[in-house]
C-alpha cells in the first residue's frame, strides 16, 4: 500500500530545527488503513516513545501514540463525570440555600463545625 509502512517497521525519526518528529504511517495488514498524522515531539517525547519501542511496549510510535489518546479519552471523560457529580452537588446546595436550608457558623467555630461533618457523615453512613 503506498505511503503505508508495513507493521513492525520503525517509524522514521527527523531531527528539524532542534525538534524530532516521528512519522509513521498507516498500518498495513487491514483493509481499513489508519489516517495518517505527522505529530512534532519534544526531543524528551521522542525519545520516551523510542525507549517504549525499545523495550517491546510497543510495535512502532503509532501504537504509542494511540495509547497515549486513550489515556487521555478516559481522562477527560472521567473529568466529565466529576464535574457533573458537581454541578449536581452545587445545585442540590444552592436549591437548599434559597429554600433557607443552611446553618450560618460563626468563622471561629468553622474548623470544629467542618469536623462535625466528617463525623455526623460517617454516623449516617453506619445507619
Amino acid at each position: 500500500m503506498p505511503g503505508c509502512d508495513v507493521v513492525g517497521t520503525p517509524p522514521v525519526d527527523i531531527t528539524d530545527g532542534g525538534v524530532r518528529r516521528l512519522a509513521n504511517s498507516c498500518q498495513s495488514g487491514n483493509n481499513n488503513p489508519m489516517p495518517t498524522k505527522n505529530v512534532n515531539l519534544s526531543p524528551q517525547q521522542a525519545d520516551f516513545v523510542q525507549r517504549s519501542i525499545r523495550a517491546g511496549q510497543y510495535r512502532n510510535a503509532s501504537e504509542v501514540v494511540r495509547a497515549g489518546l486513550r489515556m487521555l479519552e478516559h481522562q477527560s471523560h472521567q473529568d466529565k463525570l466529576k464535574i457533573d457529580a458537581l454541578r449536581r452537588v452545587a445545585n442540590s446546595a444552592f436549591e437548599q440555600f434559597d429554600k433557607g436550608e443552611f446553618v450560618t457558623v460563626d468563622p471561629k467555630d468553622l474548623k470544629e463545625f467542618i469536623d462535625g461533618l466528617g463525623s455526623r457523615s460517617r454516623k449516617s453512613k453506619r445507619s
